[in-house]
């Protein structure tokens, strides 16, 4: 599969299966991270990422 069949596949995916890909994605970058920007940076940066996808993931779940 190459770039433009995935894009074309993402494009045709219910929004709950776009928003779980992203997620994935993201949990993937952050976990590269240390490697990129070296270790004294990569601990605040991820527990910043981490911090505003949980307030994200909480503002996305249903009032009850």
């Amino acid at each position: 599969m190459n770039v433009t069949q995935i894009k074309d596949a993402i494009r045709y995916m219910s929004r709950s299966d776009k928003i779980e890909i992203y997620r994935w994605l993201d949990g993937e970058l952050a976990g590269d991270l240390p490697y990129r920007i070296g270790t004294h940076r990569s601990i605040t940066i991820r527990q910043e990422i981490e911090r505003m996808w949980k307030e994200n993931r909480n503002s996305e779940q249903p009032n009850r």
